[in-house]
């Protein structure tokens, strides 16, 4: 997960080859079903996801731009003020990213309730973490 936007510098917003790239750079490096998660975690590519692997890593993905819209829209910039209640809202608001909730929406075909997931991945982060515009 942590490699898997290796290539954004490199690709300079032509998001069809996001993950792409950096699957190549990791070739030999990492085993094959990691490549592939790298290569089906933009809707972009054209590569579909496959695995638990794939998915989990699309619905992290995602589940950090929610994150970061929640922190904006609240005006909180510490992760660890971030509440539940506020994450639920954004996710519902009709201008949050479709694109976004579709892939925040695979936790569960990896056995996850949305709110568990938005649980986890709030507890997951460091609680002294800011956030901002940049992080969009």
């Amino acid at each position: 997960g942590v490699l898997h936007d290796l290539d954004y510098d490199i690709i300079r917003g032509d998001m069809s080859r996001h993950g792409l790239v950096a699957a190549k750079m990791l070739k030999g490096k990492l085993p094959r079903e990691c490549l592939h998660a790298i290569q089906s975690h933009d809707y972009r590519t054209d590569v579909k996801p496959k695995s638990v692997m794939d998915k989990a890593l699309i619905a992290a993905d995602c589940i950090w731009g929610l994150i970061v819209r929640t922190a904006l829209a609240t005006s909180h910039r510490k992760v660890h003020q971030i509440r539940l209640n506020e994450m639920k809202n954004e996710f519902k608001n009709e201008a949050f990213p479709k694109f976004l909730a579709k892939g925040i929406m695979m936790c569960r075909q990896i056995n996850f309730t949305l709110e568990d997931f938005f649980k986890l991945a709030l507890k997951s982060l460091p609680e002294d973490w800011t956030i901002d515009e940049d992080d969009l």
